[in-house]
């Protein structure tokens, strides 16, 4: 499997917070949606930024 999916997911999360424009933050977004954490604060996070990647892909249009 590679890196662990958590530890991947909290590098992207902290790496999110420094998206200059919507396209940077569209694309770590996917990133983070395909990735597949254990530990349920993450999935509940994974959740809410699928959410975000909706509302923003509208946005963009």
């Amino acid at each position: 499997m590679g890196i662990h999916h958590d530890i991947e997911f909290m590098k992207l999360r902290k790496n999110l917070r420094k998206a200059k424009n919507i396209y940077e933050k569209i694309s770590m977004l996917e990133e983070i949606s395909n990735l597949n954490p254990r530990d349920s604060r993450n999935l509940a996070l994974r959740r809410k930024y699928r959410e975000e990647l909706k509302s923003l892909k509208v946005k963009r249009r």
